[in-house]
């Protein structure tokens, strides 16, 4: 879809564990990170989904932490809509599974 070139925007919220599942580890657990089934985290680093999208040249792509700086996340949502082409907004949410 962000390779279309189309007008639109994706919001990404990723809390790094399958928080639907009890919290067990996902491909974009942090190494290190403490997940359910998973007590080191995972052995590779995760994709860089912003810098995948960045690669087609056009799409718009911001990350933020919800709840960290919330003028800095409504800004980057208002550029995100604002922007006439594909939008990608990664949002880090934290998640009970963190304990």
């Amino acid at each position: 879809m962000l390779a279309s070139g189309r007008n639109v925007n994706v919001l990404v919220l990723d809390t790094e564990v399958y928080s639907n599942t009890g919290g067990q580890m996902s491909k974009s657990t942090p190494r290190g990170a403490v997940a359910k089934f998973a007590a080191g985290g995972k052995t590779r680093a995760k994709k860089d989904l912003g810098l995948l999208a960045i690669t087609y040249g056009t799409v718009y792509v911001a990350h933020v932490a919800l709840g960290a700086d919330n003028p800095q996340t409504v800004k980057a949502l208002a550029e995100a809509d604002t922007w006439n082409g594909p939008s990608l907004v990664i949002a880090y949410s934290h998640c009970i599974a963190h304990g």
